[in-house]
């Protein structure tokens, strides 16, 4: 009976279930009927409470890996996927591009901060990896301190940091880019996770800031390649450095505007730095 050519199974309530199909007309039920009771049981299934529990916990799971896959497994902060979204788009949305969007729109500033590690390499061949792998937490955790809860650090590279600042000026920026790097500088970071192991590491850091009279600024790429380029200015000229690039009008009386480049004075920062590299107010 079951290889008879005459049974069609092809049902799209119960397509998929053909072996349960078969299974029933071997018991003696009819194809209808074997269709039907398996139809009625997905409907069934469908209607109870923990067929709904079910689903809002589906839901959750995939709302946590949606979070999960926008952080930084090592170090907890916000990743490269976050800050710029999948880049293998044509055009991709991240969470950068998002705040640009918004500071055109309100005429708040926003600023960037990018940031590494000077000669990291070195941690890593000195020690380890894994102890490069605590300096990286380590640092991040600095970071965190240290920032404002609605600014955003993210790790976009091996040991390259972004620090997202809303409604900033380029002045806040400086600011805290230079608490930042002193708080590093007189830091004993420990890469073993012993005392008896301490590094001073330093970092360098490079500011672009975006405002309302932007001409050249036109987009939060350009906005983070200048960040960028004032980084690499930190890193040839010695290390230990922040340094920004400025968009400025040297004439009033056209629109045209010219980006200034400079080494961000060891004084600016107004706060000072404990020996133990705690910021104090």
């Amino acid at each position: 009976m079951l290889d008879s050519p005459d049974i069609k199974l092809t049902n799209p309530r119960t397509h998929g279930h053909e072996s349960m199909i078969k299974d029933l007309i071997s018991q003696g039920k009819t194809e209808q009927a074997a269709r039907d009771e398996i139809a009625a049981g997905f409907r069934t299934m469908r209607s109870t409470p923990i067929s709904n529990k079910l689903l809002i916990e589906q839901r959750r799971q995939l709302h946590e890996a949606q979070l999960n896959s926008m952080v930084d497994p090592l170090t907890g902060l916000k990743n490269r996927r976050y800050v710029f979204g999948n880049e293998k788009e044509p055009d991709p949305s991240g969470e950068l591009k998002r705040l640009f969007f918004e500071a055109k729109r309100s005429g708040d500033p926003l600023s960037v901060i990018m940031l590494d590690i000077d000669k990291f390499k070195d941690i890593n061949d000195k020690f380890s990896h894994e102890a490069g792998d605590n300096v990286l937490q380590q640092l991040a955790s600095l970071f965190e301190k240290t920032i404002r809860e609605s600014d955003i650090a993210a790790r976009i590279g091996g040991e390259e940091f972004l620090i997202i600042l809303q409604d900033t000026d380029l002045s806040g920026a400086k600011e805290l880019a230079e608490r930042i790097r002193k708080a590093v500088e007189v830091k004993n970071l420990n890469p073993a996770g012993t005392n008896d192991r301490p590094n001073n590491l330093t970092v360098s850091a490079g500011i672009s800031t975006f405002t309302k009279e932007s001409i050249k600024i036109t987009s939060e790429r350009e906005l983070l390649n200048n960040a960028d380029k004032a980084l690499h200015f930190a890193k040839e000229r010695g290390r230990n450095q922040t340094w920004e690039i400025h968009e400025h009008k040297p004439n009033l009386e056209n629109r045209k505007s010219i980006f200034s480049i400079s080494r961000v004075p060891d004084q600016f920062s107004k706060v000072e730095v404990s020996p133990t590299g705690s910021p104090s107010s």
